[in-house]
C-alpha cells in the first residue's frame, strides 16, 4: 500500500512535497484489502480493518465475494487512506499533492469514479493537479496504446503524461 510505504520509508527522505499518483484508487483499495485479508498480510491500520470487518471480509472468502462485500465501502476506505496520508504529511510540514492520470481511451463511463476520487482527495486536504487533458492533443487515442488488447499508454502516451504532470507541477510550485 502506498500509504504504508510512505510512512515506512518515504518520509526518511525529508520531502517537501509528496505526490500521490492515482488511476483507479476506488477499485485499487478493494483489490488490495481483499488480497491482504485473504493472504493474512499485516494491515497496520485499525481504522481500515474496522471497515473490512464491518463488511464481513475474512481470510478464506473467495476473492470475488470479498471484493463484492468491500465494494459498498470503497469510498469510505479510500477516504480513510487519503485522510491518513494527508494528516501524516501535514504533521511533518510536507505538502500533500495528488493527481489522477487518465488512460488513453474514452473513459466517460469512469468519469463518476474519477470525480469521486478527486473529491475525496480534496476533502482530505490534498492539493490536486489536473492532468486530465494529457491526451487532448491526440486525435488517435489507440495510437497511444501499448497494444490493441492493452490500453495502457505506450512510450508516446507516457511522454504526454509526463509533460502534463510536469506542467501541472510547475504551475503548482510557481504559486508556493
Amino acid at each position: 500500500c502506498r500509504l504504508a510505504m510512505m510512512e515506512k520509508k518515504g518520509f526518511d527522505f525529508n520531502p517537501d512535497v509528496v505526490l500521490n499518483v492515482g488511476i483507479d484508487d476506488l477499485t485499487w483499495i478493494v483489490k488490495e484489502l481483499s488480497h491482504a485479508v485473504d493472504k493474512n498480510l499485516d494491515v497496520p491500520y485499525k481504522g481500515l480493518m474496522a471497515i473490512v470487518n464491518r463488511a464481513g471480509v475474512e481470510a478464506g472468502l473467495p476473492k470475488i465475494v470479498a471484493e463484492q462485500r468491500l465494494r459498498p465501502y470503497r469510498a469510505e476506505l479510500l477516504e480513510w487512506v487519503y485522510r491518513r496520508f494527508s494528516e501524516q504529511c501535514r504533521q511533518r510540514g510536507v505538502a500533500a499533492v495528488a493527481t489522477f492520470i487518465p488512460l488513453p481511451e474514452d473513459r466517460r463511463l469512469d468519469l463518476e469514479d474519477m470525480q469521486k476520487q478527486m473529491e475525496l482527495a480534496r476533502e482530505a486536504g490534498f492539493v490536486l493537479l489536473d492532468t486530465s487533458g494529457a491526451y487532448a492533443r491526440s486525435e488517435d487515442l489507440p495510437s497511444l496504446w501499448i497494444a490493441k488488447w492493452d490500453r495502457h499508454p505506450n512510450a508516446e502516451g507516457h511522454r504526454l503524461l509526463a509533460d502534463s504532470v510536469y506542467q501541472a507541477l510547475r504551475t503548482y510550485l510557481a504559486t508556493q
